[in-house]
């Protein structure tokens, strides 16, 4: 019995332990692995030294493999020439296969002016090239660089990772355990689904964050100034309208005649016939004064 509360109290303190782990507040993790920290752990779960060697490894050294890079590139052409350079670029990241270029978003509009915008994640060896290729297009109107280090945030998935999947080992060596009764081992399997689900969220969002060291950010603009439809002159168009108009206007006073000319002819009858009415009581009434008199 008394190994089994030691059991609980391991799990305990381990799932204490994890919870300062998570991914809003990564700065307060305390990893004290003094001889004295350790000889008060309980033995179902010890940090692993790989989570140590994560914490204490430099985020980054500047060499700017840990960097994320966000480009945009605006392009102003000829309106002849600017869907056949949108496709160009498309067609080129195409060719190129998903491992080195990806077409995320792709669109041409043509309104009272031109525009094309093409968003892609670009593999860093390859984008030197496309760029290239889309400079010579037109004449560069914007063409700007963003970066971020990502270095010290994939660290801290890294280390976090690291404990959560240690943390799940123990879990899973409390439920060999002979002396756990159903309750705790109820209570072991439901806090073993919850980290193996946060052990995949970390892991998902520690590929997103290489994926976009590896590949970056590459938005393309194209757009031409060009063909943008002027307005006519008021005077001709209101001269060009006229007889549509008129048309429209007699067939509108036509139906408005059909709706209304109904009610218009009860209207005036039954005003006739109340006038009728009050003529005939005024002469009855003089009658009978002239009767009396």
């Amino acid at each position: 019995m008394q190994g089994h509360h030691g059991l609980v109290w391991g799990a305990l303190s381990a799932m204490l332990l994890l919870s300062a782990c998570g991914r809003s507040q990564p700065e307060r993790v305390d990893l004290d692995m003094s001889p004295q920290r350790l000889a008060m752990a309980a033995p179902a779960f010890i940090p692993p030294p790989e989570a140590m060697a994560i914490r204490a490894a430099p985020a980054s050294q500047g060499d700017g493999s840990q960097m994320s890079y966000s480009h945009q590139l605006s392009l102003q052409l000829e309106a002849q020439r600017l869907k056949s350079a949108y496709q160009e670029i498309v067609e080129a990241c195409k060719a190129a296969g998903p491992a080195k270029c990806v077409v995320l978003r792709s669109g041409f509009k043509q309104d009272q002016a031109q525009e094309a915008n093409v968003d892609m994640k670009v593999e860093r060896t390859f984008l030197s090239g496309l760029q290239q290729k889309a400079r010579a297009l037109g004449k560069v109107t914007e063409d700007r660089t963003e970066a971020e280090d990502l270095g010290a945030v994939i660290v801290d998935s890294q280390r976090r990772l690291a404990i959560k999947k240690s943390f799940r080992d123990s879990l899973q060596a409390l439920m060999a355990k002979p002396q756990a009764n159903v309750e705790a081992l109820q209570k072991i399997v439901e806090k073993l689904n919850e980290v193996q689900a946060e052990i995949e969220g970390e892991e998902r969002g520690l590929k997103e964050l290489k994926d976009r060291v590896q590949m970056d950010d590459f938005h393309l603009k194209l757009f031409s100034k060009e063909g943008i439809v002027e307005r006519p002159d008021a005077l001709a168009q209101a001269a060009s309208d006229f007889v549509p108009n008129l048309q429209r206007a007699l067939g509108d006073m036509v139906v408005l005649l059909a709706r209304f000319l109904p009610w218009a002819l009860l209207t005036l009858l039954l005003y006739t016939l109340v006038r009728w009415l009050r003529i005939r009581w005024l002469k009855h009434q003089r009658a009978r004064k002239a009767g009396s008199s």
